[in-house]
């Protein structure tokens, strides 16, 4: 991977988790009177979350995956 893609990923990644913090802080500010809705949403959202996240980055890295 070059080093031009690395702090690509990098920064996006700085900018994701940014997002990320406020959109949780938004779902935790969404009344709800059951335990079970509450963890069936913070599931939906963490996994959408982290199909976002790799899909975009595996948009950053043009779909190579090196070591």
């Amino acid at each position: 991977m070059s080093l031009d893609v690395q702090f690509k990923v990098i920064f996006y990644s700085f900018l994701y988790g940014m997002f990320y913090i406020y959109t949780y802080n938004l779902l935790r500010k969404i009344p709800s009177k059951s335990k079970l809705v509450l963890i069936i949403f913070e599931c939906i959202f963490c996994f959408s979350h982290l199909g976002l996240f790799y899909y975009l980055l595996y948009l950053i890295n043009k779909g190579i995956i090196t070591a």
